[in-house]
Parts: C-alpha cells; structure tokens; sequence
C-alpha cells in the first residue's frame, strides 16, 4: 500500500493511473489519488507504477509546453512502464485473449488512421489489413498514433475485398461495422474466437463489394439524435466489445 506520504505526493500532482493521455490545453487535472492507490497497490510492481506516473506526468507538461516530440516521447514511456507493472495478471488476461484483427475499407484520413492505431495497439490488434487504406507509417498518422504504430503490423491490399479475403486466408471470421438492412446490434452479433473487424471510409463506408465479402454485418446502437459516429471512435468500441466477449468466455 502506499504511505501518507506517497498518497499526498500522488495528490499534488494529480497523478493519472492509465498511463494513457487524452490531454488539450486547459484540461484540469481531477484528483485521482485514490484510484491511483488502489491500482499501484495491485499493481505486481508497485515502484514501477509510481514511475509511469511520474513518467505521464512529465510527459503532460511538456505537451502543456508545446514540446510535442519531448510529449510524445514520455507519454509511450509511461504506457510502456505502466503495461509492465500489471504483471503476472496483466499477461494472464492478454494470454487469455483471442486474435484480433481489423480490415480498414478505404480509411483515408491520417488523423483517423492514427487514433485507430493507437486503440489497436492499446488492445493488442494482432494485425491490420489496408485495403485502399492510409499506412500507419504515413508521415501525418503519427500526430494521432503517439508512436503506437510500432507495436503493430500491416499488410497493404489494392482493395477492401482483397483484404477481407486475406483476412478469411489466416482464419479470421470477418465482421463489418456498417448500418445495414441485414446488420445486426454488435453485442448481439455472433463473434467466433479469432476475428477481423472491418472499418469502412469515413464518408461511404464499407463498399459493397467488401460487405458481400464479409461473414457478418454489426451496427452500433445510437440513442441519440445523432446518426453517425467518427470512424475512429466506432473502431475504438468494436475493438472493446470484441475483446470483452474474449475475456468474458
């Protein structure tokens, strides 16, 4: 457990224990001391935990201070240190987890691509297959990615049916996240142990070729009056939902 002291010092800096940033200029920093107790406390490595912390937030200042390669720089140091303090348990559910994998249709802007890296990386996708699709070595993806792309590999296809089709080659049951007659809810959707999730181009979608392509359809259910989300924030929660189903069986 951490002493007095390390829970005042913890609080002083508004410590986060994710090791992850989603920051902008302005953002206040919640007091998060008492999540970060009980994660360092559970953590197999406890002085590796308060490291990362310490880590993100050096890595937050200089963000703050517009050092962006400096911010970047710490910022995967710190989610690297973080992912190595878990431990044992950590490795136990990553072990558990079956193959992930995402097809992205046509996905052309860098901004995007590079959120979609970061959340793959950050689930342990076990490889990305580009039809028509922007590379995560693309000099601008890398301003979303935070340098994420390293953990991942990717094949390059002249299209999304070709990539779809490499996708059923390696044995991935391939779903698309698209809004279709036939979709069905995406936690309704039968998921098989390894699967390929496909994201369609930002403003068309999946292609019609590439859905007939595919084994299955998933939409997300929206409540609000919005009908549409950013292709990479629906990537992030089928990444989820995929994972979740594999750690829950």
């Amino acid at each position: 457990m951490l002493t007095p002291a390390e829970v005042a010092a913890l609080q002083a800096s508004g410590a986060n224990a994710t090791g992850r940033a989603q920051l902008k200029d302005g953002d206040e920093v919640p007091d998060r001391t008492e999540m970060v107790a009980a994660k360092v406390a559970a953590a197999s490595d406890a002085s590796a935990a308060l490291r990362a912390n310490a880590t993100f937030e050096q890595g937050k200042g200089a963000y703050h201070a517009k050092r962006y390669g400096e911010a970047e720089q710490l910022l995967v140091e710190a989610a690297d240190v973080w992912t190595r303090a878990l431990g044992a348990e950590h490795e136990k559910t990553l072990r558990a987890a079956h193959a992930l994998a995402l097809v992205l249709d046509g996905v052309g802007n860098p901004f995007n691509v590079g959120a979609i890296v970061r959340t793959a990386a950050a689930e342990r996708v076990d490889h990305l297959y580009l039809g028509s699709a922007t590379a995560p070595d693309h000099d601008k993806v890398n301003k979303t990615a935070l340098g994420t792309a390293r953990y991942l590999t990717w094949t390059e296809f002249d299209s999304g049916v070709s990539a779809v089709e490499a996708a059923q080659a390696d044995g991935y049951q391939v779903i698309a996240i698209e809004l279709t007659s036939d979709a069905l809810p995406l936690h309704e959707i039968p998921m098989g142990t390894d699967v390929a999730l496909v994201i369609g181009h930002e403003d068309r979608g999946c292609t019609p070729a590439t859905l007939a392509a595919c084994d299955g359809v998933a939409f997300i259910p929206q409540l609000g009056k919005v009908g549409s989300l950013n292709v990479a924030h629906a990537a992030s929660i089928a990444i989820y939902e995929a994972r979740r189903r594999s750690w829950s069986r």
